[in-house]
């Protein structure tokens, strides 16, 4: 009886350690734009952002804010986060929007944990 108690320990003690091998596994940053002026690739909450032109690359994270009174407008402007010569980057809520200027291409982006009104 004492035997297969510590089989059965043993079993679910590796069960364990195989789930947590699974948690660790790395994936590669899915590419959801790519053109020869800019490449946009998402990670999870990250969202990288090659501007192939200007020869530049960025990384934005979006991260969970706590709500106040005054982030509750119902009318909200976009922070512009990136702006040269070749590239835009604007925030607003859970929107990214990109604008190519080489290309001449405005993208939106939602983010991804964000939640649309």
């Amino acid at each position: 009886m004492q035997r297969i108690k510590k089989v059965f320990v043993l079993v679910l003690f590796m069960a364990f350690l195989l789930t947590l091998a699974g948690c660790t596994r790395q994936q590669e940053p899915a590419t959801i734009w790519d053109t020869p002026t800019l490449q946009i690739k998402q990670q999870g909450r990250e969202l990288y952002l090659y501007d192939l032109a200007g020869g530049s690359s960025y990384t934005i994270t979006s991260k969970r804010v706590k709500k106040t009174p005054e982030s509750r407008e119902p009318v909200q402007t976009a922070k512009t986060l990136i702006d040269t010569d070749t590239l835009q980057v604007e925030a607003v809520k859970g929107l990214v929007i990109v604008t190519d200027r080489t290309a001449g291409k405005v993208l939106y982006i939602q983010r991804k944990g964000a939640c649309s009104p």
